[in-house]
């Protein structure tokens, strides 16, 4: 971000407009993170007994928590199968993509648009994941992790960036009509 900070204001390009392009690297770039988490087994889900339940090997991240948890016998080498959260957030921001470039990116009215709709599309996902996680990784009283915040904390930021954007287009559109 700072490199391409940098980059922008040398070459005095329109910051927006090159972070639009962020708005739909930035999801194929998450895609990619969570299918290392996958492959890693952390950011694993809650337990689960639906069709969508993988187990993970003994020594992974979710047999580790579920044997500190009680969960499983001592020496058991089964882990019960959990939620593929990673998955669900790889795919999630796979569709993220295919929203902001093929929908989103052809009706944009303002520089900027793709970027933060992006980043509001991120902020709902990523929340409705987190209420399957079971790994640790902070909360708030135990009630709202701190994705979650940090998700409300984005979608209001993104809200505030699209409106006022947009409002700074219709300005400008409205200065070069009046000349």
């Amino acid at each position: 971000v700072l490199t391409t900070g940098v980059f922008v204001r040398m070459h005095k390009l329109p910051m927006w407009r090159v972070g639009d392009l962020y708005g739909y690297g930035l999801p194929l770039g998450l895609f990619w993170g969570r299918m290392g988490c996958w492959l890693n087994g952390c950011c694993f889900g809650k337990v689960t007994r639906g069709a969508m339940g993988v187990v993970f090997p003994a020594g992974s991240p979710p047999w580790r928590h579920q044997l500190k948890a009680g969960l499983l016998a001592p020496g058991s080498t089964l882990p019960l199968p959990v939620h593929p959260t990673q998955l669900y957030g790889a795919l999630l921001n796979l569709a993220s993509f295919f929203v902001v470039y093929f929908w989103l990116r052809p009706r944009k009215r303002y520089d900027g648009q793709v970027f933060w709709g992006f980043v509001m599309l991120k902020a709902v996902t990523r929340y409705l994941v987190e209420l399957l996680r079971d790994d640790e990784r902070g909360s708030l009283f135990g009630l709202i992790s701190t994705s979650q915040i940090i998700s409300i904390g984005l979608f209001a930021l993104a809200l505030f960036m699209m409106k006022k954007l947009k409002a700074e287009a219709e300005a400008g559109t409205e200065r070069e009509l009046a000349l």
